[in-house]
């Protein structure tokens, strides 16, 4: 297991609140954090897969199935971001 260096709980809150708050915190993490997500919302799992894929992080671990779900993502540094155009 990959330890922990920073937490999102993002409760309910929809896919575009949920991106913005995980990017803020990967953009002031070091390559090589390791961010932990937990979200209630059920689109945020395919979402997360999509925007780890674009270079958001690399995604190590995913539990769909705990409540509420929990993602470990490892900071990549400079993510290139094609999900909110204003921040390239």
């Amino acid at each position: 297991m990959h330890p922990v260096h920073a937490v999102v709980d993002a409760g309910g809150e929809p896919w575009p609140r949920v991106r913005d708050v995980l990017e803020r915190h990967c953009h002031r993490c070091p390559p090589g954090y390791v961010v932990e997500l937990l979200t209630e919302d059920p689109a945020v799992p395919g979402e997360l897969g999509a925007w780890c894929a674009a270079g958001g992080g690399e995604l190590l671990a995913a539990d769909e199935a705990a409540v509420p779900a929990m993602f470990r993502i490892r900071t990549v540094g400079h993510p290139r971001n094609q999900w909110n155009p204003e921040d390239r």
